[in-house]
């Protein structure tokens, strides 16, 4: 249960070990930044990440940006989602939580 132990929400990232289990929990927003973390907690001196699935180069990249430009969302999803969810708090701080609904502001409907 990774929501039973704590989470660096600073850091990004946070290493959970239990009996000959060890985890490696990273914020996906921060995976860009974490090519050391990872190097270390796999143990390849030549570990190296690679963006190989980034959607603005691909063929439906136009698509995907109007999609998130039109689609709406529902407040009770969105409140659901960032207001009292003990998952999300868990990872994120609440400034964190406002630049994530300041992203979809627009999109959001009610």
């Amino acid at each position: 249960d990774v929501y039973a132990h704590p989470f660096d929400r600073e850091r990004g990232y946070e290493i959970i070990k239990k009996d000959n289990i060890e985890l490696l929990l990273i914020k996906l927003e921060c995976l860009d930044e974490m090519e050391n973390v990872i190097k270390e907690f796999v143990g390849l001196r030549d570990f190296k990440l690679e963006n190989a699935n980034e959607g603005r180069f691909k063929w439906n990249a136009i698509l995907y940006q109007q999609t998130k430009k039109k689609i709406t969302i529902p407040r009770d999803y969105v409140d659901n989602y960032y207001k009292n969810n003990s998952y999300m708090d868990h990872f994120y701080s609440e400034d964190e939580k406002k630049t994530f609904l300041e992203n979809w502001r627009k999109n959001i409907e009610g």
